[in-house]
């Protein structure tokens, strides 16, 4: 088949099962799966030849998925998790996409949910591939972006401001204070958007190396690769004022939902945005985000300590 048009990176929790599985496992096209197991994991039976298997070292999205990502082929990659599905065509969405916008680094979906045992039942409805590859552009200066909110055209995405925000100490001593500098069509997270390949692969190739503390000793985070591997990318290839793609108002990944994502906590981003840090300390944009995260310490260690307290008295009586 040559090289591929799409990578596709899904790292696995320890099985590869469920309907959004199985659901990317039948797109067709030239399209690579890469395949990211945990330690311990056996690897599933497979005879589509696209299919590429690994068993990770180590545990954890961080480190899975930028494994997944540094073995990629394709000339466009995209990274989901094994509860999301993928628009059947997407091949074709991406091809004309990047045809028409050569120079764009990225291309983000619409957003859409749907439950999981609706999904299993009825499948998923998407529209067609040429609704969404014959999207116009709708931006500030043409309509301040109505076609965009009306879902007939996509948004120019903007480059993150990382040279424009100043430290906010604020954020370093009052959790309850809320950043400002996410606000905006711009992006931070990478996952369910198609990146330019190559932009994408070095990113990853560097954050590998930010792991390293000190000789063969590393720290890998064990989540949160999503906001740090799209800021690292545009601090990498940074150039001011620029749009760097298009956000589709029609959405070709679906996240499928179920009652225990509902209950999980908000993640704590602290450990992977240092890394940012260590690598671009010249941007107040990271200082920020670093500093918006180590203020909730305390009323995390506090409402640790208190759910502990309340189960141990629960379980005295």
């Amino acid at each position: 088949m040559g090289k591929p048009l799409l990578s596709i990176v899904i790292p696995t929790r320890g099985d590869f099962k469920g309907y959004g599985c199985n659901q990317v496992l039948t797109l067709e096209g030239n399209i690579e799966f890469i395949i990211v197991h945990p330690p311990a994991t056996e690897k599933f039976d497979s005879s589509d030849q696209r299919v590429k298997q690994i068993i990770s070292p180590l545990r954890g999205e961080v480190f899975q998925r930028c494994m997944g990502i540094i073995n990629t082929t394709g000339e466009y990659v995209i990274t989901i998790d094994q509860d999301q599905a993928i628009h059947p065509r997407i091949e074709k969405i991406v091809g004309e996409y990047f045809s028409k916008y050569p120079d764009s680094w990225v291309f983000r979906s619409g957003s859409k949910n749907i439950n999981a045992s609706e999904a299993s039942e009825k499948g998923i409805s998407w529209c067609d591939a040429d609704d969404i590859s014959s999207l116009g552009v709708s931006s500030k200066e043409k309509d301040n972006y109505q076609l965009f909110r009306e879902k007939k055209a996509m948004a120019q995405i903007p480059i993150a401001p990382l040279d424009k925000r100043r430290l906010d100490m604020r954020l370093l001593f009052f959790p309850f204070v809320e950043r400002k500098d996410q606000h905006g069509l711009h992006i931070e997270n990478a996952n369910k958007k198609v990146w330019q390949g190559d932009r994408i692969r070095s990113a990853a190739k560097e954050i590998a190396k930010a792991f390293e503390l000190f000789g063969s000793i590393k720290r890998v985070p064990f989540w949160c690769l999503d906001r740090l591997l799209g800021l690292w990318i545009q601090a990498q290839f940074f150039q001011k004022d620029i749009f760097i793609g298009h956000w589709s108002p029609i959405p070709f990944v679906t996240q499928i939902t179920d009652d225990e994502q509902l209950k999980r906590h908000k993640r704590f981003y602290l450990e992977a945005d240092i890394l940012l840090i260590k690598k671009f300390p010249q941007y107040g944009y990271f200082w920020n985000l670093c500093f918006s995260q180590a203020a909730w310490i305390p009323v995390r260690a506090f409402r640790l300590i208190k759910k502990r307290l309340k189960n141990k008295l629960q379980s005295s009586k």
